[in-house]
C-alpha cells in the first residue's frame, strides 16, 4: 500500500470515534491520497509509520484531543515531529497545536499581530488575580475560565451586564494604600470583595475564584491539558439590544479561503450563544445575523484566514463575536475539531439530514423555510448544511493552498 498521509489522532479509548467527521476521510483521500491512521498520543506510532512509509508520505494530519491532550502526549508529538518535519501539515501543525488548547497563547499572538481579541490575563493565586485586575483594562462584567475548556464549561460570568457594581477608582485607591503599607493585604481583599457582590444568580467573586481553583487543581492532578491555567477574560458586549439577542459566529477556514460560517443567537440573559439555543420566536433575528455572517465570510476573509495562519494552523473553526460597542469583530478561539457530525449515525447526538445542526426546532425551521432562506444565505445551506460539499471544499482548497 502506498500511503500519502499520516493521520495522527486519538488512540482507542481516547475519543477515537471523533477522529473522522462525516464525509471527511473520503474527501481528504480524494485530494491528498491514501491515509494511514495511527495514534498521536503514544509517543512512537507516528515516527514508526513515517519510517516504514517515508518514500511515499507527503502530509501529516495532527488531530489530537483539542481539550484534554496532556503535557506528556504533546511532548511526544513534538519529539516525533522534529524527525518528520519534511511533511506538510493538514489542519494543525505540531508546534501550532498548543495555540488551540492554550487560549492565552492564541490571544498573545493575535494581539502582537493586530488581530482584535479580548483583554486578558492568567494568574495562579488570588493575590495575583487581584493585582492584575487592578492593573488591567478589564472592567466588570468579565469571565473567569480555564484556558483549555470550551462551550462555556469551567467558565464563570462575574458581575452583571445590566448593573455595574464595582467602583474601580475605589479599588485603585485601595491598591495604592496597600502598596504604601496603609492597609493590610487582608483588608484590601475584604474591601474588594465587599464591592464585588454580583447579581442575577451569582454569588461573591471569591466563590468563583475558589471554584475555578478547584477545577484547575483537578485538571493538573488528572493531567487534563498541556498546561492548564486560570484566566480572567474581558467580556465583549455581544448583546443586540434592538433585537434583544446575544450573538456569536462560527466560521470555517481552509487554507486561504473561508468555506462557511453561521451565526448563533440566544437570549440576552444567556452569555453562551450556541446552536442549541435557537428560538423560533427569534427567527427574524437569527436570519439577520446569518445574512451578516455571509457578508463577514466575504468581506473579512483575509483577516479571518490570517488569524488561523498566525497560530501555525490551516484548517479550523473560529469563534468570533461582534463587539456591539464599536461594531468590530473580536476573535475568541480556534477549534480544529469543530462539530460536523460523524458517520456512525446519532453519535454525539448528530443525525441527518444536517448532522450539525441537529437541534429539532432549528432543523424543522431550516427544512420548512428552505425555499425562502437558501437564496438569502446560500453559503450556509450549500457549504455548511451539505456536509459532503463542505469537506469537499475544505480539502480542495487546502490542497490548492499547500501547492501554491
Amino acid at each position: 500500500m502506498t500511503y500519502k498521509v499520516i493521520s495522527a489522532s486519538r488512540g482507542p479509548g481516547n475519543g477515537s470515534k471523533k477522529n473522522w467527521r462525516i464525509f471527511e476521510r473520503s474527501k481528504l483521500e480524494e485530494y491528498f491520497g491514501k491515509i494511514i491512521d495511527v495514534p498521536c498520543d503514544d509517543g512512537f506510532s507516528v515516527l514508526r509509520a513515517y519510517k516504514e512509509n517515508r518514500d511515499s508520505l507527503e502530509y501529516i494530519r495532527w488531530y489530537p484531543d483539542s481539550e484534554l491532550t496532556n503535557r506528556l502526549e504533546y511532548d511526544g508529538m513534538l519529539k516525533q515531529n522534529e524527525k518528520i518535519n519534511n511533511l506538510k501539515f493538514l489542519t494543525n501543525s505540531a508546534n501550532g497545536f498548543i495555540n488551540v488548547q492554550n487560549k492565552e497563547k492564541a490571544f498573545k499572538i493575535w494581539k502582537e499581530n493586530g488581530i482584535n481579541c479580548p483583554n486578558f490575563f492568567s494568574f495562579e493565586s488570588k493575590k495575583e488575580f487581584y493585582e492584575n485586575l487592578v492593573k488591567s483594562k478589564i472592567k466588570f462584567p468579565f469571565l473567569l475560565r480555564l484556558n483549555n475548556s470550551v462551550s462555556g464549561f469551567h467558565s464563570y460570568l462575574i458581575g452583571s451586564r445590566r448593573k455595574k457594581l464595582v467602583k474601580f477608582e475605589e479599588i485603585k485607591e485601595n491598591y495604592v494604600s496597600l502598596k504604601k503599607g496603609e492597609i493590610s493585604l487582608g483588608n484590601f481583599f475584604r474591601n474588594l470583595i465587599m464591592e464585588s457582590i454580583v447579581v442575577s444568580g451569582y454569588n461573591q467573586l471569591e466563590h468563583y475564584l475558589d471554584k475555578l481553583d478547584k477545577f484547575h487543581q483537578i485538571f493538573k492532578e488528572e493531567n487534563r491539558g498541556i498546561e492548564p491555567k486560570k484566566m480572567c477574560v474581558e467580556l465583549i458586549d455581544t448583546i443586540d439590544k434592538e433585537r434583544n439577542v446575544n450573538v456569536s459566529f462560527r466560521i470555517h477556514v481552509s487554507g486561504s479561503k473561508v468555506i462557511s460560517g453561521y451565526a448563533r443567537t440566544s437570549s440576552p440573559e444567556d452569555w453562551v450563544a450556541i446552536m442549541g439555543k435557537f428560538n423560533p420566536k427569534k427567527a427574524e433575528s437569527w436570519l439577520y445575523y446569518n445574512k451578516l455572517c455571509e457578508r463577514i465570510c466575504v468581506e473579512n476573509e483575509k483577516e479571518i484566514c490570517k488569524a488561523v495562519h498566525l497560530l501555525g494552523l490551516n484548517h479550523q473553526g473560529l469563534d468570533i463575536v461582534l463587539d456591539q460597542k464599536n461594531n468590530k469583530l473580536c476573535f475568541l478561539e480556534v477549534q480544529p475539531t469543530y462539530a460536523a457530525g460523524y458517520s456512525n449515525n446519532g453519535y454525539g447526538n448528530y443525525s441527518p439530514p444536517f448532522y450539525n445542526p441537529s437541534f429539532p426546532q432549528l432543523v424543522k425551521f431550516l427544512l420548512d423555510e428552505k425555499e425562502t432562506l437558501e437564496p438569502q444565505i446560500p453559503r450556509y445551506y450549500q457549504n455548511w448544511l451539505d456536509k459532503e460539499n463542505h469537506f469537499d471544499l475544505v480539502y480542495k482548497n487546502l490542497k490548492e493552498y499547500l501547492e501554491d
